[in-house]
């Protein structure tokens, strides 16, 4: 009998998450294939199973929950299923989701592409949200703003293209933030007093992943990617207090760094994979990779 966890946290050490981050790219590379963009990369998604009777600590890594899924091309997918079967899942996975926005001056049903937990989205995603918030806040309180006397400068910038909206590249992201959330909960867990837990709760946790609103989480998560990507003695500093396994750390900046520019797709992701596992000593309790 198969023994599933989604706390894959616990395993977050040596070549282990490396390998079931693979397992998890490998699965979602396979669903969008065939038409489905899962949109859904959370904690609560990523499992572990535990299914080699003969050897209890082999363990997979495998992608549930594809409630927010959305088919993007209903011919691979009938490929797959058959048209008719492709239709009713079409039909069933509408591609948008109303949600209600509460907020503390107003309430109103959020219309749109709703890809999963605000605090493991990609950054091009919560920053569509945050604008379609931005639009209902300003509708409910129309002000009138003076014209500035300035003749504006209209600087030239290096302009990020934005990704498309069935992009995997997304998702992929979203792979990266649930790994730091992995990684801040053991190493929160690895502190010795409730004491410790509590500080480390408040000072990183919390700072990461404890804010509210779409705006907040871009915001915060914006800056927590540069500073994680970075190499400023203070960043530095930062990265060791805030998850002190530096092989972990290392593999969470290449990606970050990858994912930063937008360039995060299935063939970076596993070639950064690779490149650790490849310097991981193997044990028996590592998984082949499919």
């Amino acid at each position: 009998m198969a023994l599933f966890t989604n706390c894959w946290f616990t395993q977050c050490t040596g070549p282990f998450f490396v390998h079931h981050l693979d397992q998890f790219s490998i699965g979602h590379e396979a669903v969008y294939a065939n038409g489905i963009l899962p949109r859904d990369i959370s904690i609560g998604n990523l499992f572990i199973s535990r299914s080699d009777q003969y050897d209890p600590d082999a363990t997979w890594g495998f992608l549930a929950d594809l409630d927010v899924a959305k088919v993007y091309d209903e011919a691979r997918l009938a490929k797959l299923v058959g048209e008719e079967q492709a239709k009713r899942i079409v039909k069933s996975t509408t591609g948008s989701i109303t949600v209600w926005i509460h907020h503390p001056r107003l309430s109103f049903p959020y219309h749109g592409a709703t890809q999963g937990i605000a605090q493991f989205m990609s950054l091009s995603v919560l920053d569509e949200h945050a604008r379609a918030f931005s639009q209902h806040e300003m509708q409910d309180e129309p002000t009138v703003e003076e014209p500035p006397s300035l003749i504006p400068l209209d600087p030239e910038v290096d302009e990020q293209p934005s990704l498309p909206a069935d992009s995997p590249l997304h998702d992929l992201e979203s792979f990266v933030w649930v790994l730091l959330y992995a990684l801040c909960i053991k190493e929160m867990n690895s502190k010795p007093s409730v004491s410790e837990r509590g500080a480390y709760c408040a000072r990183y946790f919390m700072d990461i992943f404890g804010t509210l609103s779409f705006r907040e989480t871009l915001e915060r998560h914006t800056f927590i990617m540069s500073r994680i990507t970075r190499n400023g003695r203070s960043d530095k500093a930062w990265k060791r207090e805030c998850i002190s396994d530096s092989n972990a750390m290392l593999v969470l900046q290449n990606l970050m760094q990858v994912a930063k520019t937008k360039a995060l797709d299935y063939e970076k992701f596993k070639e950064i994979l690779f490149h650790y596992i490849g310097q991981l000593e193997p044990t028996n309790t590592v998984p082949p990779t499919l």
